[in-house]
């Protein structure tokens, strides 16, 4: 089975701003756990349906991020 995004996978993650409550700061952070399938079979019914993407980001906080709107938190390297 081909997981697009890996543990070790880097993503940035907004975040609110300790001195600003209405800003909010690109933080860094690592995939340290991707969805698991559900019952037997090997892809989850739909990705709004799916475990979530488990991340950590620099500052230690840990975050779910849903399958559908992963691909908009990868960082992509060039």
């Amino acid at each position: 089975m081909f997981e697009p995004y890996p543990k070790g996978t880097s993503i940035s993650y907004p975040v609110q701003s300790n001195s600003n409550s209405l800003s909010t700061l690109q933080m860094r952070g690592t995939v340290i756990s991707v969805p698991i399938p559900q019952c037997n079979s090997p892809l989850p019914i739909s990705d709004t349906e799916a475990s979530p993407y488990v991340v950590q980001l620099v500052e230690g906080s840990i975050h779910q991020i849903s399958p559908d709107t992963m691909e908009q938190f990868v960082v992509w390297s060039v």
